[in-house]
């Protein structure tokens, strides 16, 4: 076969990988995991919850509609958002923050909604400003706060862990932060939403029952049996990228997230909408 047949062939077979993967990138997957916890108050057995993670100012649909109504035919509990809504390479304006607050007010409509700050409100020129109008919607930012949730005579805590961009990237204060927001609340079963899923060792050291995460973007290229190819500070074939992870008292369960950033395609990842079910021990 001719030279420009081959290549030829080669541009084309390209081009329609790259427009599958472009329309793949606008689909959404429910990734559903049942989680066993120590110490969850029976009354939370059961509790149904929507994580979603890694927005980074990404559209599904007029008025995301296509992932707010598939958060809404999952019914959870609550809704919990695990960072980086915008983007600070392209979350420029009130109007590029638009995916995210209209995001925030659709689901704060519907369901009890709380989120953190990660990287890219932390490190954006308008992250503060975006905090600011994002506390108008109806959610809630959780960083460095705990907020109790009460069922029947029992309760658990949604604890919201500053991502470590906020110190600096210095990780003795951040871990004392960290501290500092679960000490009062370390009689409880508590839920941290905490962005970045290496920091595991940490999290498991500090005593956390379940820890949500994302930030890894499901390692942005999956291949199966391999699983991500690539995520920030965990290099190639990164550990924490998807799924539950821990076996003993501390749990993490890590979002493949919605949107991108500096990479700008998925590949084999749709973005993903995580359900979680609480099961006492």
């Amino acid at each position: 076969m001719k030279l420009w047949i081959k290549l030829g062939i080669a541009a084309v077979a390209a081009g329609a990988a790259a427009v599958a993967a472009s329309r793949e990138n606008g689909e959404l997957t429910i990734g559903q995991y049942t989680v066993e916890c120590e110490g969850l108050p029976a009354e939370f057995d059961g509790l149904r919850l929507v994580q979603l993670s890694d927005l980074h100012a990404a559209t599904f649909g007029k008025h995301q509609k296509l992932l707010v109504d598939s958060v809404e035919a999952i019914a959870p509990e609550l809704v919990l958002i695990t960072g980086d809504l915008i983007d600070r390479r392209r979350t420029k304006t009130v109007k590029g923050m638009e995916p995210a607050l209209t995001l925030l007010t659709q689901l704060a409509e519907r369901f009890p909604t709380v989120f953190v700050e990660g990287n890219h409100e932390t490190m954006s020129p308008v992250g503060k400003h975006f905090c600011a109008l994002a506390q108008r919607t109806g959610a809630h930012n959780i960083t460095g706060r705990g907020m109790p949730v009460c069922k029947g005579n029992s309760r658990i805590v949604l604890l919201g862990i500053p991502d470590v961009s906020a110190f600096a990237y210095e990780e003795a204060p951040w871990r004392e932060t960290m501290h500092t927001v679960h000490a009062p609340y370390a009689d409880d079963f508590c839920i941290a939403l905490s962005h970045r899923p290496h920091y595991f060792a940490e999290y498991e050291e500090e005593g956390l029952e379940l820890v949500l995460s994302g930030h890894a973007h499901g390692g942005q290229v999956r291949l199966p049996p391999v699983g991500g190819l690539f995520a920030p500070e965990q290099g190639v074939f990164p550990k924490y990228t998807a799924g539950v992870h821990g076996e003993g008292d501390t749990k993490m369960v890590i979002s493949r997230g919605l949107g991108n950033s500096g990479f700008p395609i998925r590949v084999g990842n749709r973005p993903e909408i995580v359900v979680i079910t609480l099961k006492s021990k």
